[in-house]
């Protein structure tokens, strides 16, 4: 009896080794697969001019998420120019943002409100105005809101927690339903759940475009697990001609 219950636990050990060495060979995949996934999505970034997309975007504030932003966006990478335009349906339709970063510098923008808040016409903000911070909060700055940042940003964070030995990957695999007819390849990362370690969020979500690589999806989840932010890239052409008046607010 001694001798089958020794070898039954024995057993038991090797079979725990073995799923261990399996996860955290698992893991170690999954880890190298993100990686590799960030590393060709900068280098797709790096070859693009000039890009248009529509972005829905959902971010919590004040301990809210209180709609979708549906946002029709422009961006020239040299000169650095952005157009924002929000759209119906969505969180503050028919604002309309233009950053020309040779016209505005690296502080500035200029905006045009819709409705009564509009009639004043084109203004120019700063990037920490109250006007943005109480009537249209976001986390990042306004002119941040492009893919090169957001890629940045990502990686940025996921490198920090790596040195620290924070980061568990889940290759999560192809994706078809997040934008239709696109092939989206997601990772499920935790992150910490101890906001000391100051890794900004507990886990995150990362989709890439099969394709061409760039990020599609980017979802973060507070200390509460609860969504942070969301921000999905529809309708992505790269490289298209974009028409120069866009970057000058014009009252209708």
């Amino acid at each position: 009896m001694r001798k089958y219950t020794g070898f039954v636990t024995a057993t038991i050990l090797t079979f725990i080794a073995c799923f261990i060495f399996v996860a955290s060979a698992d893991q170690q995949t999954s880890l190298s697969a993100l990686q590799q996934a960030l590393k060709q999505a900068s280098q797709s970034f790096n070859g693009i001019n000039t890009y248009t997309a529509k972005v829905i975007l959902e971010e919590r504030h004040g301990g809210k998420i209180k709609g979708k932003e549906i946002v029709r966006a422009a961006c020239t990478k040299k000169p650095f120019r952005l157009y924002f335009h929000w759209l119906d349906g969505g969180l503050y339709a028919g604002l309309q943002v233009s950053h020309d970063r040779r016209r505005d510098g690296a502080n500035q923008l200029q905006a045009l409100e819709s409705g009564v808040r509009g009639m004043v016409g084109v203004t120019t903000w700063s990037l920490d105005s109250r006007i943005i911070r109480t009537f249209y909060p976001h986390h990042f700055k306004l002119t941040q809101y492009d893919l090169g940042f957001l890629l940045q940003h990502v990686a940025d964070v996921l490198e920090k927690a790596t040195a620290k030995g924070k980061i568990k990957v889940a290759d999560r695999g192809i994706a078809t339903n997040i934008i239709p007819g696109r092939r989206v390849h997601v990772f499920a990362i935790e992150l910490s759940e101890n906001p000391s370690d100051g890794l900004l969020y507990r886990r995150s979500v990362l989709g890439f475009d099969t394709a061409t690589h760039l990020p599609r999806l980017v979802e973060t989840y507070n200390f509460n697990d609860k969504l942070h932010a969301r921000y999905v890239v529809e309708e992505l052409k790269i490289n298209p001609s974009i028409d120069e008046n866009i970057f000058t607010l014009k009252k209708n």
